[in-house]
């Protein structure tokens, strides 16, 4: 989306950047308080230490999506 907001508009990348931390850091707070209420709401509880995955399987498993994020 910011690619085409520099196209359309003539802005610099760095500034559609900077306006759009902000947005996006309530964003991602939001919807940890949803996530929290949610789990309030119907009493959730964490996963077991038996139920969690090993460290490795969770390494391979996020490389699939860091990977390409991080390119």
């Amino acid at each position: 989306g910011a690619f085409v907001m520099v196209e359309l508009t003539g802005i610099p990348y760095q500034s559609i950047k900077k306006a759009a931390i902000f947005p996006a850091i309530l964003y991602f707070w939001a919807v940890c308080v949803g996530i929290d209420a949610f789990a309030l709401r119907y009493d959730l509880k964490a996963v077991s230490k038996a139920q969690q995955p090993s460290r490795r399987t969770l390494l391979i498993t996020s490389s699939c999506f860091m990977i390409p994020c991080g390119i």
